[in-house]
């Protein structure tokens, strides 16, 4: 349904589904995380009780069917890289605080500069000025608001508000894809806050086992299911996106790791 379609995947917990249905749906999802990986690699529980970025559960469940990279977007060398990496993207994925993107000099601007077409996917609390737009976003933080103004807060028993939001960034980033069918223009989109057939067994050569993931948000008869990706390594496809697509060459991939960029 969306091969051919590339997604850059920036988002923490908050958005983390939002790529993983979009790889579902046969998208080329690009988890960019920082180097040494990103910090939910350390939420348990993990494989076989061994705590390791490497074997987190959550970890798994949320970043399959994606490829990653490492890449310190907070430098100036990692800035222009990913730029080179939105030129040929279509969409852009990202759960930061508002203007965080913007103070790094990649906010929508920057991005449309580059990539005219590209879709911008914002996944926060509170939107971009509404007076809570600092919360953390919380999985009670999202489900008290939802209460009765002066009324008991709200707390449903299995966290669930993040995943609401990243199946709705999902949906909100497909209808912005199907408007530029028409527009050419790309634009940004803000989101705030054992089923038959559903695991998929996933073959995870790092480790010589087969691990049981969730599957596929849906099934859909008209298009079959993807080929199914175990969740990236930090750093997996560095060698891959940054040396054969954008074409560093060796020596400069070892100069950015040696800088810690990547």
């Amino acid at each position: 349904m969306l091969t051919g379609y590339r997604a850059l995947d920036m988002t923490g917990s908050m958005g983390f589904l939002c790529g993983k249905v979009l790889g579902d749906l046969g998208a080329d999802v690009i988890k960019v995380e920082p180097p040494g990986g990103d910090p939910a690699r350390r939420f348990g529980p993990f494989y076989r009780d061994q705590p390791d970025p490497e074997k987190s559960l959550y970890w798994w469940a949320y970043n399959h069917n994606k490829r990653g990279i490492t890449l310190d977007i907070t430098s100036p060398p990692g800035r222009d890289l990913f730029l080179r990496l939105v030129a040929s993207a279509d969409l852009v994925l990202e759960s930061y605080q508002p203007g965080h993107l913007d103070a790094l000099g990649i906010g929508y601007a920057e991005l449309a500069a580059v990539n005219p077409g590209v879709v911008l996917v914002s996944i926060t609390p509170c939107g971009q000025t509404d007076p809570c737009l600092n919360f953390a976003g919380s999985d009670p933080e999202a489900t008290a608001v939802a209460g009765e103004p002066g009324g008991p807060l709200l707390r449903v028993t299995v966290p669930q508000a993040l995943m609401w939001v990243g199946v709705e960034a999902a949906v909100g980033a497909m209808a912005a894809l199907g408007q530029r069918l028409h527009t050419g223009a790309g634009r940004r989109v803000g989101v705030s806050l054992q089923a038959k057939e559903f695991w998929q067994e996933v073959e995870h050569p790092d480790l010589g086992v087969t691990i049981r993931y969730p599957g596929m948000f849906g099934r859909f008869s008209r298009y079959p299911a993807p080929a199914f990706r175990y969740a990236p390594l930090i750093g997996e496809h560095n060698q891959e996106i940054l040396g054969v697509e954008l074409g560093l060459s060796a020596v400069e991939l070892q100069s950015l790791a040696y800088r810690h960029i990547i």
